[in-house]
């Protein structure tokens, strides 16, 4: 994707320096969840699988709104083509990784594939999406959520899903206001002593298809 102004931000697709950025960012969007999962090295986990590709927390996969050279925002997104190979993939990475926390995570990751990012034909994932404090109130989320929604439509995905946590009103307020529906709420994840609930959000980006 070319680089797109937009006011004083630039969209560009990420890079593998942009690690840290990702991970920061990335806790910032589940501050509980990934802690629950990958512990207490959370964000070095995410730093390392980020820089690999070919799996669905990789680079390849994420956007990065910039501004002023710096990191403000990203989204990390995919179509339902990459979904099956790619967390095969990451459960290596897990195993490669984290070999000491395998066998606890393997029946988690089994139980959350089942629930979280579960794509149909034609159906494009937002899995992440966060905006550093610093820059918000910008309309950047708005912005990143947007070429998501143009990503979709090019990969020839009619919409856009997402997995909203139930107690994050402020971003389903967001998501509600830009359009998204509420379709269904998931199961109940429980993980290292927490319990996760998550709303189903989806929204049309393509009408009149079959």
């Amino acid at each position: 994707m070319p680089m797109e102004n937009i006011g004083e931000a630039v969209l560009r697709r990420a890079r593998p320096e942009d690690a840290a950025d990702f991970a920061r960012l990335a806790i910032e969007s589940s501050p509980g969840f990934f802690p629950a999962l990958f512990g207490t090295h959370a964000a070095a986990v995410l730093r390392e699988f980020f820089r690999h590709r070919g799996h669905v927390l990789s680079h390849e996969h994420t956007l990065v709104a910039e501004v002023g050279g710096r990191v403000a925002g990203m989204a990390l997104a995919y179509d339902f083509r990459r979904r099956v190979v790619r967390e095969l993939r990451t459960g290596l990475l897990v195993a490669t990784h984290l070999p000491l926390r395998i066998l606890r995570l393997a029946t988690f990751l089994v139980r959350a594939q089942r629930t979280l990012g579960r794509l149909q034909r034609d159906e494009y994932y937002l899995s992440n999406i966060a905006v550093h404090t610093d820059f918000r109130g910008r309309g950047l989320g708005t912005r990143l959520l947007r070429e998501v929604e143009s990503s979709a439509r090019r990969s020839g995905c009619r919409r856009v899903v997402l997995d909203a946590e139930r107690d994050n009103e402020k971003a389903i307020r967001l998501y509600t206001r830009l359009g998204y529906s509420v379709i269904e709420r998931l199961p109940v994840l429980r993980l290292a002593g927490r319990s996760f609930e998550f709303l189903r959000m989806s929204r049309e980006v393509v009408r009149g298809r079959a």
